[in-house]
């Protein structure tokens, strides 16, 4: 049995508190007082855990964006496979194997898990292409998924007014998610794929080839906040993947027709399903992300005062974060 690491372990303790966070508001509310509001928890939570599984490696990882496609290829590629092979099995026994005309008519979740699974495939091949081109490719199933998304849920019927803002709270943030993923993609001609794929070098080292080789410091220093930057959308983009997961799982039909009995203010329960996942998001930060001093400000750039004083670990890889000092204290997250 392979041994699990600290972070593995803190990441499934949160994982598994989540889960059961969430099982017992569904409990309170009765959820599986019928065969359908029973289904609907299980229809949700899956999805939501997929969601928020890239929502959360995107916040807490440093990972090179090769492995970060492969990752999010084969999780989102297992997701569809598993979603749709269920569907199909539950059509064959419950519409008596009449599966072609239960996709024709009534398929949208499944026809929605297959435009994921192959925007997994495309993130896998992404992650096997040259960097010149999967730089530029890397954000493209993430704006697939964002837009199939919309039309999901366009088209997707809600019993109640707590549905369809919930439905459509979980689209506003899967869309700023995409947004962000574009936005760190780079836009500018890139270097040849040996010095992308390399780590890249601290700004004290970059300065000293600079004025070897008498190019511009500052054009340097602008392209590792460039690359700063970048990694910094996929930060966020996990802070609105993991915001859309909860939205998406607050919508199911069980607890919006509990809300509805209980003639909740749909702008509080909302807003209530924001303060969760928001909760989730600050114990991530502050377990695996606590702030460090990125080699790429300003304020730490070579002849400062402050790079004068700074230590290694605050000067490699330009992100702006690092593990936490519960993980090991300044360890490189990744």
């Amino acid at each position: 049995r392979l041994p699990l690491s600290p972070g593995a372990k803190l990441h499934a303790t949160l994982g598994v508190t989540q889960i059961l966070c969430l099982t017992s508001i569904c409990s309170i509310a009765d959820v599986w007082r019928t065969p359908l509001t029973g289904r609907q928890y299980y229809g949700h939570i899956g999805p939501s855990i997929f969601i928020a599984a890239i929502g959360v490696a995107a916040l807490t990882t440093e990972w090179p964006w090769r492995r970060r496609c492969a990752f999010e290829g084969r999780l989102s590629a297992t997701a569809a496979v598993v979603y749709v092979v269920g569907e199909t099995l539950e059509a064959t026994v419950s519409k008596g194997g009449r599966v072609a005309s239960f996709y024709v008519k009534h398929g949208l979740h499944a026809w929605m898990a297959l435009v994921i699974g192959l925007c997994g495939a495309m993130l896998l091949l992404i992650a096997r292409l040259d960097a010149h081109v999967g730089l530029r490719l890397k954000a493209v199933p993430h704006l697939w998924y964002a837009t199939a998304w919309t039309w999901f849920i366009y088209n997707h019927k809600q019993p109640n007014e707590y549905g369809v803002n919930m439905h459509w709270a979980a689209t506003a943030w899967v869309l700023v998610g995409g947004f962000l993923r574009l936005r760190g993609s780079p836009a500018a001609p890139v270097a040849p794929s040996s010095s992308i794929d390399a780590p890249h070098p601290s700004p004290l080292a970059a300065a000293a080839a600079d004025k070897h080789h008498g190019a511009s410091a500052l054009s340097r220093g602008d392209d590792l906040r460039g690359r700063a930057a970048a990694s910094e959308c996929v930060k966020e983009s996990g802070c609105a993947y993991i915001l859309a997961a909860y939205t998406f799982f607050g919508g199911q039909m069980g607890l919006t027709l509990w809300a509805d009995h209980n003639k909740a203010n749909v702008g509080s329960y909302v807003l209530a399903w924001h303060a969760i996942p928001i909760v989730a998001i600050l114990a991530y930060v502050r377990i695996f992300c606590v702030p460090g001093a990125s080699g790429t400000d300003p304020r730490h750039a070579p002849g400062s005062s402050t790079a004068a004083g700074a230590s290694p670990g605050d000067l490699e890889g330009g992100t702006g974060f690092e593990r936490s000092r519960l993980l090991g204290g300044g360890e490189k997250a990744g």
